[in-house]
């Protein structure tokens, strides 16, 4: 139930924030807040806690999911939130009062982003649909069929001009905003794409998958970098390599990855086919060995 942040630079933790008062549950997801100031937790418990990160304290909690809380969403304003239950279930909130403003339209949601502007919503369900609707009135303006299954990530440019998507099916494919028209599809994984990520050129695409491949695409579709995050002699299990987060720095050339061996950072260079160089310093040591092999 702990929230760790970082420093990006030295890779060293700066401060763990608690999500409970006296009450123990896991992290599902984090969605900061647009000022940086705050992030949203979801939790195993079926609730949502706001952290203070200037203050580093809890500042209040989110209730009445009944199932645990998987992803959730922050309103450039910050004045509401919105939360997704592992059911389908999405619940729109008052972060000045933390009551229900309304339920989220449908069933069967599983991942939500907001835009920018928050003049959209974009919406991914359980049957491989993605939905946008206005942000402020609730009408919906586009609905795309864009997995087999499940609706897995979703993510969209800094200008919400591009919306990226992934699926349980393996597949990944980014769509003109808020029109709904397909821009390309990308090529598929050989798992599902647990998470996705768009760099702030909008340019580059990033997908992590369960079997924990990494894999940076150009909007035409080429692969420009793929790896596994864990070498195949060092995983356990099936879930050891699974990649559950990603995202861009803002420099382009370096990205997070999160999963169940902890946060890595990893160096794109500007030609190449593959990273030159990844922190902790251990995973860095073997990419370089290999790169020079």
């Amino acid at each position: 139930g702990t929230v760790r942040t970082w420093d990006a630079v030295s890779g060293e933790p700066v401060d763990t924030l608690s999500c409970y008062e006296g009450v123990h549950g896991g992290v599902l997801g984090i969605a900061v807040f647009w000022d940086g100031s705050r992030v949203l937790a979801t939790s195993t418990d079926g609730s949502a806690s706001i952290l203070c990160l200037d203050e580093s304290r809890l500042m209040a909690r989110l209730e009445g999911h009944s199932t645990p809380v998987v992803g959730g969403a922050v309103y450039p304003n910050g004045e509401r939130v919105i939360t997704m239950g592992k059911d389908g279930s999405g619940r729109i909130w008052d972060t000045s009062t933390c009551k229900v403003l309304a339920p989220l339209a449908g069933e069967g949601k599983t991942e939500v982003r907001i835009f920018p502007n928050a003049d959209h919503v974009a919406v991914g369900g359980v049957d491989g649909r993605v939905e946008v609707w206005r942000g402020r009135t609730g009408g919906l303006v586009a609905e795309m069929a864009a997995h087999s299954g499940r609706v897995t990530a979703l993510a969209l440019s800094t200008d919400g001009g591009l919306l990226l998507t992934g699926g349980e099916d393996g597949c990944a494919a980014w769509w003109e905003m808020p029109s709904g028209d397909l821009g390309a599809m990308l090529v598929a994984h050989a798992s599902p794409v647990l998470c996705c990520a768009v760099s702030s050129c909008g340019k580059r695409l990033l997908t992590g998958t369960a079997d924990g491949v990494a894999r940076v695409s150009a909007r035409d579709g080429r692969v420009l970098a793929e790896w596994h995050v864990v070498a195949a002699g060092e995983r356990s299990s099936a879930g050891d390599a699974a990649i559950r987060a990603c995202s861009f720095f803002s420099d382009r050339h370096r990205v997070l990855l999160v999963g169940a061996k902890g946060a890595q950072i990893w160096e794109l260079p500007a030609a190449a086919q593959a990273p030159m160089a990844a922190a902790p310093l251990a995973v860095a040591a073997a990419a370089a060995a290999a790169a020079a092999a």
